[in-house]
């Protein structure tokens, strides 16, 4: 694995997607304030973008977490020399299994979306690379850690993590940033939004990552036009 410098942080050479991850880190988590002496987990690290940019605050302690050993890898590079940075190379999830199989496409964009709850055999059928992983729960990392900033992107899991939760974010979390996978799912996300306001949450950065189309919908109170919609980042605070 050969590896060079971009933005100050280690990428895979040839893989645009490195490059591409760490630049969507900083459009979409620069929201978060309110850092100094923070406690920030981070579930779905990859290669550490989000970590990297922690790493210029006076946070108290940052928890990593990522399940592909090779993007954990790359994480180790990035972020390793910090001393208050705990990397943890592990699926968060709550399945009560020690080992989840990490399922991937051959895309070349795998490495940023590799998922541990599929969501059709269908999809399951597209996902052709399988990794067994370890597993680590999200309540019992919340519990010792105490976080007061969450940033969760895990491909899916989110929905079996907080349905699991009953979305009720632990009162320790004051800020959240969370990304919405699934079409019918983000169709549905004023539920969700409703949730987490009704938790003292507001949101303060909504993007939806959509391609324009035919078909036709309001979203947030407005029409929205489009063919495929992949999810939408949100950042949100109390």
């Amino acid at each position: 694995m050969e590896l060079v410098k971009y933005r100050d942080m280690y990428v895979r050479a040839g893989l645009n997607v490195d490059k591409e991850m760490v630049k969507q880190c900083y459009d979409n988590y620069q929201h978060f304030d309110n850092l100094d002496g923070a406690v920030v987990m981070d579930w779905g690290m990859n290669i550490g973008g989000f970590g990297k940019m922690m790493a210029g605050h006076a946070i108290k302690q940052y928890i990593g977490v990522e399940p592909h050993p090779e993007n954990f890898e790359v994480a180790q590079k990035n972020l390793g020399e910090y001393e208050n940075f705990t990397l943890i190379n592990a699926a968060v999830t709550t399945a009560m299994v020690d080992t989840i199989d990490l399922c991937l496409t051959k895309s070349k964009q795998n490495l940023c979306s590799g998922a541990t709850n599929i969501k059709s055999n269908g999809a399951r059928g597209m996902r052709t690379v399988v990794i067994p992983v370890k597993t680590v729960n999200p309540l019992e990392l919340i519990i010792k850690h105490q976080p007061t900033h969450l940033k969760c992107d895990i491909e899916g899991e989110e929905y079996r993590i907080f349905g699991d939760m009953e979305w009720r974010i632990p009162d320790c979390i004051k800020q959240l940033a969370l990304e919405f996978h699934w079409q019918d799912k983000v169709l549905a996300y004023d539920l969700y939004r409703k949730k987490l306001m009704d938790q003292g949450f507001k949101p303060i950065y909504e993007e939806l990552n959509y391609i324009k189309g035919k078909k036709e919908t309001t979203f947030l109170g407005k029409p929205l036009a489009y063919r495929n919609i992949w999810g939408l980042d949100g950042v949100y605070t109390r």
